[in-house]
């Protein structure tokens, strides 16, 4: 027996529920306007009158973008029947799914599909108690980790540590986190982008949102940003003050959060994108695959250039884990790249 999927705009009053909620899309929170001036339309999947999925889209003139859905299970007739209803109903030639965790059945897909490994998370599995979770850390990151909060406290007995919910966090802590990481990135030699951290401000008042501060003399000196949802939590930024380098802050802020929310029941903690990062490995954090996918009506000439130039970007992503590894390198890429 054949089952029967239908499609159609969503009308319930809990989208950012259910998308936070089943999908962990906390990103586009708040935005009602959608992105670049276009607006979000809110598509949902049924079998009978029983919701089975609900995709937060953006209609571009000849393509659209399904938005930061991190989890999704999709069936094939599913993943079918939603792509055919958007190529008919949007007269679009492509779609775009980026940052998806689970990966898509593709190769059963009625459209010509390119799946690219892009990115990668990396995630740490916690254990029960925050001892257990040092225990597992390498033996001179288990010392370094006492050894770092035992310093602070000591040269600094002011020191303490704040946990916030989203909707707690004010703009001048939200706003001095974003500088204390500006100034962090600028000293590396790269460039600062806000647009970013526009996204975050907005998203961050949702209930899944938090701040977590680091205080010395009252004063916010490191901290961390992001969202808890259920087990997950999902590290957005974290940043110390310069000034504070030689005290490894941006360490102890990490550890200290760690510390809070296993006692908060969190499991899988996301410190997100990016290869070959050093903190994030040492600190539990195992790469797991990020994959961007792009259907075609048809294939042609656009399908073919973007095959191409998603195989030039996995080479580029490959050479710069490469170039993470070696300091040096690194550090002439940057001022080859960024030099005015």
């Amino acid at each position: 027996m054949k089952i029967m999927i239908t499609f159609c705009e969503y009308k319930g009053v809990d989208i950012d529920s259910i998308l936070i909620d089943k999908y962990h899309n906390y990103i586009t929170l708040n935005e009602n306007s959608g992105l670049n001036g276009h607006g979000w339309r809110h598509i949902a999947s049924y079998i009978g009158d029983e919701l089975q999925n609900l995709y937060r889209l953006c209609v571009y003139e000849d393509y659209l973008t399904v938005e930061d859905h991190f989890y999704v299970a999709l069936s094939i007739e599913e993943m079918n029947a939603f792509l055919n209803y958007c190529f008919t109903e949007y007269g679009i030639k492509k779609i775009i799914w980026k940052k998806l965790l689970t990966r898509l059945p593709v190769k059963s897909a009625k459209y010509p599909a390119i799946e690219v490994l892009t990115e990668v998370d990396n995630i740490a599995t916690l254990p029960a108690t925050y001892t257990e979770y040092l225990n597992r850390l390498g033996k001179q990151t288990k010392k370094h980790a006492k050894y770092y909060i035992g310093r602070i406290v000591r040269d600094f007995p002011t020191t303490s540590f704040l946990f916030k919910e989203g909707i707690d966090v004010t703009d001048d802590e939200f706003g001095t986190i974003c500088a204390h990481s500006e100034q962090r990135i600028i000293n590396k030699g790269v460039p600062y982008s806000r647009a970013r951290d526009n996204k975050y401000r907005l998203a961050i008042k949702y209930k899944t949102g938090f701040g977590f501060f680091v205080k010395i003399d009252g004063k916010i000196q490191a901290g961390c940003i992001g969202h808890i949802v259920g087990e997950h939590l999902y590290l957005n930024k974290i940043s110390n003050n310069v000034e504070f380098n030689h005290y490894n802050l941006g360490n102890v802020a990490l550890l200290k959060l760690i510390e809070t929310v296993i006692d908060k029941g969190v499991i899988y903690f996301h410190f997100l994108w990016a290869r070959n990062v050093d903190y994030k490995s040492r600190f539990g954090g195992v790469e797991t695959p990020v994959f961007d996918y792009t259907f075609y009506r048809k294939k042609c000439a656009a399908y073919y250039d973007q095959k191409v130039k998603d195989l030039l970007s996995c080479v580029i992503q490959k050479m710069k884990g490469n170039l993470s590894k070696n300091p040096s390198l690194q550090k002439i890429y940057r001022k080859m790249r960024y030099r005015k």
